[in-house]
Formats: C-alpha cells, structure tokens, sequence
C-alpha cells in the first residue's frame, strides 16, 4: 500500500475526540415528582418553580440534584451550563424588547391601525411578555422567534445558538475549551 493511500484512508476516519451529544438543558430538579413528566406541564412546572426551589435550596447550602443516572460532576457541569444559558439568554432577551415593539408596530401599519398612545402602551405590555418568554422560546420555537423580531433576527436565539455552537471549541478570550457566557456576550 502506498503511503499516500495510506494517510487517505486514516484520515477518512477521524472524528473528533468529544462525541458533540446535543446539550440536554436541566434545572436539578428532573427526579423532583411531578416535574419529570417530559410533557408542557413538566416543563413549564422545572421552569417556574425551579428557579424559586434552586434559590430555596441554594440559600441552605444545597444543589439540587435528584434522581439522576450520571455521575455527580457531569450533572452538576451540564446544570452550571444551563445556568449560564439562561443567564445569557435573558441578558439578550433585553436587546430584543425595541424588535418586538417594532414588529408590533408594523402590524399595526399592516392593520391600518392608527398609533397612538394606547398602541403603543399595548406594543409595550406584549414586549415585556415577549421578553419574559425570549429565553424559553428560543429552546422550544427558535424560528418563531426570529420571526417575531423583525429582520435582524433575535438576539436571544443568536445567543443560544452561539452558546451551544461554542461548547467544544475553543473561547477566543480565554483560550480554554467551550465559550464562556461573557465572550458570547461581549460578540
């Protein structure tokens, strides 16, 4: 066999060393009854009440990790991940409050609604809802999202995207394996 066919063939089954197995997002609490039915109540349960039993739980000095089929270390590593997730998700959340106010407003154009005062107080409201809701939407609907904050695209989505892209590369600011959440949100 000549060396060159040789190399061709060890190249053609290089993979990379880390597998690439898609971020599992977790709160703690998956082994908490009531809150691992995998269904929307399930989900809407770990993301309303789990923010307010990790705080509970946090402030006795406990982590929330029950009922789980890893290793501690691995758990605790992926829960710090969607921490900082979320964290950098609601961060862009905020930068795609004015998109959503200037989609409602074409609306309103496309409507022939006037805008007057009241429209805008309203485009407001929805807004903040739009806002609140950013972070669990672009998990869940990502595309949707996007759409609804106009041309550009949302930031919260771009985040996520950014966060899970960047697990296994290496951080430009650090140097160091997987992307910090504050070099995602200095980009």
């Amino acid at each position: 066999m000549s060396d060159g066919r040789l190399l061709n063939q060890l190249s053609q089954g290089h993979a990379p060393m880390v597998s690439g197995r898609p971020h599992v997002p977790i709160t703690g609490l998956e082994g908490f009854p009531g809150m691992q039915s995998g269904g929307a109540m399930g989900m809407l349960a770990q993301f309303v009440l789990g923010p307010m039993i990790q705080k509970m739980m946090g402030n006795a000095g406990f982590m929330p990790i029950l009922g789980h089929d890893q290793n501690t270390y691995d758990v605790m590593r992926n829960l710090q991940f969607t921490q900082h997730q979320q964290a950098v998700m609601r961060d862009a959340a905020e930068l795609d409050r004015e998109n959503f106010q200037r989609t409602f407003r074409g609306i309103a154009a496309m409507t022939g609604t006037p805008w007057g005062s009241q429209q805008r107080r309203a485009a407001g409201q929805l807004a903040d809802i739009g806002q609140m809701m950013a972070p669990m939407m672009a998990q869940v609907a990502p595309e949707l999202l996007d759409q609804l904050a106009g041309m550009r695209g949302s930031a919260t989505v771009m985040a996520n995207r950014m966060l899970l892209g960047g697990r296994y590369r290496l951080d430009p600011a650090t140097g160091l394996y997987g992307q910090t959440p504050e070099s995602v949100g200095a980009m």
